[in-house]
């Protein structure tokens, strides 16, 4: 099955994701596992619409589990940092807070 999602359209569906995961409560630890099995599902049931989904795809190809995990938490990473920062104050953007863990 082929997804016709853009790249910033592949990264709003993702942060929508995540926020629902972070509201209720699911830690960062459990969300990377999500990440994990949903880049699993992705990559045996998703073909490939466009160049970024083709790297996404060929990087999670070649790589370990391990590997796959760490990707999928980059990505997180991305898609959280780019949600908070579109999100506006009267001061300017949101900065991400370091919620998250660092390598």
């Amino acid at each position: 099955m082929e997804v016709d999602l853009g790249w910033n359209e592949f990264k709003s569906l993702l942060g929508k994701g995540l926020k629902a995961l972070r509201l209720v409560g699911v830690s960062d630890e459990n969300a990377e596992d999500f990440a994990y099995h949903m880049g699993e599902f992705l990559n045996r049931h998703i073909d490939p619409s466009n160049r970024e989904q083709r790297l996404l795809k060929e990087l999670w190809d070649e790589g370990t589990t391990n590997e796959r995990k760490m990707l999928g938490s980059m990505i997180a990473r991305l898609v959280e940092r780019d949600t908070m920062e579109r999100k506006k104050t009267p001061d300017g953007p949101i900065k991400a807070t370091g919620d998250r863990k660092k390598p």
